[in-house]
């Protein structure tokens, strides 16, 4: 199987997917907040689940979490904090990878936020100001929801571990991953019944797997489209003892043979 990589990446807007860093930005919020009032039905149902993923997850000695088409730092930093665990980010773009190894360079070499700021303003500009750095500024500021000193990233990122890598041929081992996390990247893969075979083989017997996908049947998606989601979900369903729909999420545990 040849994969065209620059096909891939033509299918993505910008290498750090702004869909997806919008979802991150509330990940700590959503599995602590007790304030109903801030979600609507979507956010209500991934709180549900990433509440009762993070509360096994913190449960397991020595898990390591897969962060697969990991764009840039914040569901890794995010799940990090969530978990006290390993977390690995996997992405086949190369630019993604490097724009992640000189963000964490960046973080700790710097004392504080303003500090890093003035780091990023000379780094290449389509690398750009750290989002998940951003966001915690500006909680700060008072402008968002989540909240995390600059120290516990700067501690976080110590267990952060971002891969060049293909989805399609994941290069772990099987069973070594507790959670195995991805958000609207199965979109882009030429192959996506692969692409989701090899995140269920990483996957340790017992283990996690949450998906965020646009391939949902609520009448906005094509018919290609909602076929491909059932066909994930029928590998699911084999592959797994638990599994659970709702909106565009897909909740599953693999099973103890």
């Amino acid at each position: 199987m040849s994969l065209d990589y620059a096909e891939i990446r033509r299918r993505v807007d910008k290498p750090h997917n702004i869909a997806a860093q919008a979802s991150a930005s509330n990940l700590i919020h959503l599995c602590k907040s007790e304030d109903p009032f801030l979600y609507n039905e979507y956010d209500k149902a991934m709180s549900k689940y990433m509440r009762r993923i993070v509360g096994d997850i913190e449960g397991r000695t020595d898990a390591k979490i897969l962060v697969v088409g990991s764009a840039s730092l914040d569901y890794p930093i995010h799940l990090q904090m969530l978990t006290k665990k390993e977390v690995y980010g996997i992405d086949v773009v190369a630019d993604v990878i490097h724009a992640q190894s000189e963000r964490i360079k960046a973080i700790r070499e710097s004392d504080n936020y303003d500090d890093l700021e003035k780091k990023f303003s000379g780094l290449e500009a389509s690398l750009g100001f750290p989002l998940e750095i951003r966001n915690f500024r500006e909680e700060v500021n008072g402008t968002m929801h989540h909240y995390a000193p600059f120290r516990m990233v700067k501690e976080s990122l110590s267990h952060i571990h971002p891969i060049q890598a293909d989805a399609h041929t994941i290069p772990f081992d099987e069973k070594m991953f507790d959670f195995v996390f991805f958000d609207c990247t199965i979109e882009y893969s030429p192959y996506p019944e692969k692409f989701f075979e090899e995140c269920v083989r990483v996957l340790k017997e017992g283990g996690l797997l949450f998906m965020i996908s646009a391939w949902y049947n609520k009448g906005r998606v094509s018919e290609y489209k909602t076929s491909v989601f059932n066909q994930l979900l029928e590998i699911a369903e084999r592959e797994c003892d638990e599994v659970e729909t709702e909106f565009e999420y897909l909740y599953a545990r693999k099973k103890i043979n």
